[in-house]
C-alpha cells in the first residue's frame, strides 16, 4: 500500500515481529521500535485505519489515506460480480484507529473476534503497513512462507510482468488514439483551405 505522509524519510520501513499483551478493553501498545517509523511514515499524529485485509484472519494497521486509496480500486469493479461484492463487504470491516499518548491502540471487539485476538497480539511489520495476528496463527503463517517462497516470488514476478505489459499496451493505445485525434483535427482544419484553393 502507498499513500499517507509525503514526507517519508528514506529507510522508514516497518519491519520485524513483536508480541504484546491485549487488555480487557482491547488496548495494546504498539511496539516501541515501530513507533518512530510509524511517525516518520504517517506524521506525528497519524490518522490510522484498522481493518480486515484479504481472507486471512489477521488485521492490518495502515494510514487512512493509503487505505482509502487502496479501496478506491473497488470502484472499478462490477457491482453484480460475486467476487467484487465479497471484496466490498470485506472493505466494510474497518474502523478508524487512534494512537493515544501512551502509544496504545484500541482494537474493537468485532475485529478482535475476527482475528481471534485474546490476551496477546503479534505485530508483523510489512514494510509500509502492519499486520496484527493471533500469535499462534501468525507464527504458523510465517513458517508456511518458507516452503513456498520460490513459488510466491515467481507468481509475484509474473504478475508484475503482466501488469507491465498491460501498462505498455494501454500507453500504445493512448498514443494511437491521440495521433488519430490529431489527424482528424488536421483534416478538419485543412478542409476549408483546400476548397478555397480550388476556387482560385
Amino acid at each position: 500500500m502507498k499513500g499517507g505522509n509525503d514526507n517519508q524519510e528514506a529507510g522508514s520501513k516497518l519491519i520485524g515481529r513483536f508480541v504484546n499483551k491485549v487488555d480487557e478493553k482491547g488496548r495494546t501498545f504498539l511496539p516501541a521500535s515501530m513507533r518512530p517509523y510509524i511517525h516518520a511514515l504517517w506524521g506525528a499524529k497519524p490518522d490510522l485505519v484498522l481493518a480486515v485485509m484479504g481472507f486471512e484472519r489477521c488485521l492490518v494497521l495502515v494510514d487512512r489515506a493509503a487505505w482509502f486509496s487502496h479501496q478506491a480500486r473497488l470502484n472499478e469493479l462490477d457491482w453484480l460480480d460475486e467476487d467484487a461484492a465479497r471484496l466490498r463487504r470485506l472493505a466494510s470491516l474497518a474502523e478508524d484507529c487512534r494512537l493515544d499518548q501512551q502509544g496504545r491502540i484500541a482494537i474493537p471487539q468485532f475485529l478482535r473476534g475476527f482475528a481471534e485476538l485474546n490476551d496477546e497480539v503479534m505485530f508483523v511489520g510489512c514494510v509500509d503497513y502492519v499486520e496484527l495476528w493471533n500469535p499462534k496463527q501468525g507464527q504458523t503463517n510465517l513458517e508456511s512462507l518458507f516452503g513456498g517462497a520460490r513459488e510466491v516470488i515467481a507468481r509475484v514476478r509474473a504478475r508484475q510482468k503482466e501488469e507491465s505489459a498491460v501498462a505498455r499496451a494501454e500507453a500504445l493505445v493512448a498514443r494511437a488514439e491521440e495521433a488519430a485525434a490529431r489527424a482528424v483535427a488536421g483534416e478538419r482544419k485543412g478542409g476549408p483551405v483546400a476548397e478555397k484553393e480550388e476556387e482560385r
